[in-house]
């Protein structure tokens, strides 16, 4: 099998439990019967499965490392099982949502690209280098069936993720 998906990373200071029931009631208001597995990986690499449990993702965060998957139904379930995190026939797929959290960044960054600040500047500067340093970040790696750049249903997901950061 080809892996056709596409990983979003992005690096918050927010909270874990927040963004993701933020981000599940909005999926709801697209996919009102959301079905979710959750893999929860402690530090000593010990994995627990839990599935399709909204009470369960009250224990992620932490110092878990957390897989959420999700899925608009049971035929998507299915569809995940035999070709993995790919497009269906309705052009939505199966995707997941990685999360942990990061300690002692330090973090070299080849070109910055601001995209929204809270400062009042006169125009935007072009991508520069940088170091990113920080006692701790939550990082979010979305997996989706395609670059959200070129695939709508995709788009939507990461705008969606984004917009509960």
């Amino acid at each position: 099998m080809d892996i056709a998906s596409f990983d979003s990373v992005i690096f918050t200071c927010a909270s874990a439990d927040g963004i993701i029931h933020a981000f599940i009631n909005l999926l709801r208001e697209q996919w009102p019967i959301v079905l979710m597995d959750v893999e929860l990986i402690d530090a000593k690499e010990e994995r627990l499965q839990i599935s399709s449990s909204t009470e369960c993702l009250s224990i992620i965060g932490g110092e878990r490392h957390s897989i959420i998957c999700f899925y608009r139904d049971e035929q998507m379930k299915q569809h995940f099982k035999h070709v993995g995190i790919s497009l269906d026939s309705s052009n939505e797929g199966p995707f997941c949502l990685h999360i942990r959290k990061r300690r002692k960044i330090l973090f070299e960054l080849a070109a910055v690209n601001e995209l929204t600040s809270s400062e009042d500047r006169i125009g935007v500067p072009e991508p520069y280098p940088a170091i990113l340093c920080s006692p701790a970040l939550l990082e979010i790696t979305l997996v989706s069936p395609g670059n959200p750049t070129q695939d709508p249903f995709s788009q939507r997901i990461f705008s969606l993720v984004l917009s509960c950061v």
